[in-house]
């Protein structure tokens, strides 16, 4: 998505940081969903992480809008 021509060719520095935020907010939700457990359940599930990328993809939409400087 970053090369020539692509969505985030002018956003390189946003669109690299963009998979390690994805990571963290399902670690966050991972945590809210076990809170209450979270030594029992140590492993990031798909469901945790697919939510995230859902965020991610709101997250890249937005910035694509306003150029980045979200």
């Amino acid at each position: 998505m970053m090369r020539e021509g692509r969505k985030l060719e002018h956003l390189h520095d946003w669109g690299g940081k963009l998979p390690r935020a994805a990571a963290r907010l399902a670690g966050l939700l991972h945590a809210a969903d076990f809170a209450s457990c979270l030594i029992e359940n140590r492993e990031i599930g798909g469901d945790a992480m697919g939510r995230a990328i859902v965020l991610a993809r709101f997250y890249l939409e937005s910035a694509l809008i306003d150029g980045g400087a979200a």
